[in-house]
């Protein structure tokens, strides 16, 4: 137990030392675990969905439309790009 927690705390430690911050760091980190998280869901819906049948949309998306709800979408796609550049950069 004493061993996890220096080892932990020796690596947070080290973000004084460079110039990301331990809070981005540790921000950035959570993209793997999320992104296995997230398949994981998408495969449990997909299994389900398969087992009971569920029918898929027929009509083919416009696209107009399909660019329209595109650049619905930009803005809060780019957030995390926003956010995670602009407390990268100090003056």
């Amino acid at each position: 137990m004493n061993f996890r927690l220096s080892v932990t705390a020796g690596c947070l430690g080290q973000g004084a030392c460079v110039t990301i911050s331990r809070g981005n760091a540790l921000f950035l980190a959570g993209y793997i675990p999320g992104s296995i998280i997230g398949l994981a869901v998408m495969i449990v819906a997909f299994y389900f969905a398969k087992k009971r049948g569920y029918k898929t949309a027929t009509d083919k998306l416009k696209m107009s439309e399909a660019m329209r709800v595109t650049l619905d979408a930009l803005p809060s796609l780019f957030l995390i790009i926003l956010w995670a550049t602009s407390s990268c950069t100090r003056p």
